[in-house]
């Protein structure tokens, strides 16, 4: 009987390689029938295992699955009761080993505590060698690094005021020949101002072009050492706006253009230093006109919100491509003007105009489309008294004009000022080489109210201002105390 289901295993396992699936399963079956009569677990292991075969192959893979648990299921018991024998016999065999060896175990395990705390006692003094030796060669580095610290930071400080000092000496140098400059240019201009001669045309435009470029290098200066004061006062917006583009008649006439002014349809007033104002306008209004091609018109258009004033100067010229806009008012910047035909400057006539209407609390900017012309606007505040009366704004329409500052001089101030104003009137407003050193003989004064007349004399020299110097030199000689 024990044979029997072997052989039909082997039945049912032949009769599955020959893909006679139904005759494998009726062998198969017959041996699990046997098996679990005759409780013969390896028999029945086996059939179950080629069932699963058979099954699966018939696409049956339910009874697939359960002959697979099956299989498992003996395969894991047999292994198991193998597993037992063998655990019982060991488990004696260490029984007994234990008892003979438990002394043994015992002495081995003092043995090595003892081996473990001897080497563990051995590893913390290596431990604390190391650590030591580590913490001396990093305090070693550290003084190393520290040093070599020490003497970069004292490279760096010398390296870092000798070039303060060479941009001292720089900016000292560029304001001393730009200073010089001004002598010969207003003694250019004022021997070319007015005459028959058409030839002198040309050379009068050039020296007040290159004095406005002298003028753009010193402001700019100043005013980035915090040197120049405002001389704050109320004018009357058109009228500002009038007064700049007067004063770049000579080049526009160069180019035949023509600058349209939107006046604003009510009155109103700035409050500011009106030369520096009015030059940003000329800068930006320059700008223009070089950046514009004959016989163009430029805008100068004006808007008023809350308590400013926004002032456009619109033309219709090449145009600046958008990388160049966020550095355009930057010191010495220019916008390719290779590539876009522009003519070569200083770069300082922008950077002086964002500086001034800062100054001012007031911004500045620019929007440009490459090809279509550029529109640059500021804003100024507003003076406070916006309703004021005609004379007021008369009064002040008339720029750079002493009446409206006040000078207070003794009559021993007047007694030094009165011949030295004598002598001076004697000169041309171009003969700056005659007059400025007659006006240095006052740098030795105690007197401010002297110091700011010397001050206010050259300045209107240097800015080629005859109402200014005539009125201050009339201040002096009337024997006026208050004007």
């Amino acid at each position: 009987m024990s044979k029997k289901p072997k052989h039909e295993v082997a039945l049912g396992e032949l009769r599955y390689h020959q893909h006679q699936y139904e005759a494998a399963l009726e062998h198969l079956r017959s041996v699990v029938d046997i098996a679990q009569r005759l409780n013969l677990p390896a028999s029945l292991k086996e059939a179950s295992r080629y069932l699963v075969q058979v099954y699966a192959a018939l696409g049956k893979y339910k009874e697939a699955y359960q002959n697979h648990t099956l299989y498992k299921t003996l395969a894991d018991s047999l292994v198991n009761q193998k597993n037992t024998r063998k655990i019982a016999q060991l488990e004696t065999q260490y029984v007994y080993q234990q008892k003979q060896d438990s002394l043994k175990v015992v002495q081995a395990k003092k043995e090595g505590a003892l081996q473990a705390e001897i080497q563990t006692q051995k590893a913390n003094q290596r431990t604390v060698l190391i650590g030591a030796g580590f913490l001396g060669l990093l305090l070693i580095v550290l003084t190393l690094f520290y040093r070599s610290k020490q003497r970069s930071n004292r490279l760096l400080t010398s390296a870092n005021a000798q070039l303060i000092s060479l941009d001292g000496f720089k900016q000292q140098m560029i304001g001393m020949i730009v200073h010089d400059l001004k002598n010969p240019l207003n003694a250019i201009i004022g021997l070319s101002e007015d005459q028959q001669n058409p030839q002198f045309i040309p050379i009068n435009r050039s020296g007040k072009r290159m004095q406005h470029l002298v003028l753009n290098i010193l402001d700019v200066q100043r005013m980035e050492d915090q040197k120049m004061p405002l001389k704050t006062e109320t004018i009357s917006v058109d009228h500002f706006i009038q007064t700049a583009v007067s004063q770049v008649g000579f080049v526009m006439q160069e180019k035949n253009q023509q600058i349209n002014h939107t006046t604003l349809p009510d009155p109103a007033l700035l409050q500011g230093d009106v030369e520096v104002l009015t030059r940003v306008l000329v800068n930006l209004l320059i700008n223009a006109i070089q950046h514009t091609t004959q016989n163009q018109a430029i805008r100068v258009t004006t808007a008023l919100k809350d308590a400013y004033c926004k002032i456009l100067v619109i033309d219709e010229g090449v145009g600046i491509a958008p990388e160049f806009l966020d550095k355009l008012f930057d010191k010495y910047q220019q916008a390719n003007p290779k590539q876009l035909g522009w003519s070569q400057s200083t770069g300082l006539g922008l950077t002086f105009c964002k500086l001034a209407v800062e100054a001012h609390r007031g911004e500045i900017g620019v929007e440009s489309t490459l090809g279509k012309g550029s529109t640059f606007w500021f804003t100024l505040p507003l003076a406070k008294t916006s309703a004021s009366t005609p004379e007021k704004v008369e009064v002040s329409q008339k720029l750079q004009e002493p009446s409206e500052v006040t000078f207070h001089f003794t009559a021993a101030e007047l007694k030094v000022l009165q011949p030295l104003a004598i002598e001076i009137s004697q000169y041309q407003i171009y003969q700056t080489g005659d007059i400025i050193p007659l006006l240095d003989t006052l740098n030795q004064t105690n007197s401010e109210a002297i110091k700011r007349w010397q001050l206010a004399m050259k300045d209107a020299i240097f800015t080629y201002n005859k109402t200014t110097l005539e009125a201050l030199l009339e201040l002096v000689s009337t024997r006026s105390s208050t004007t």
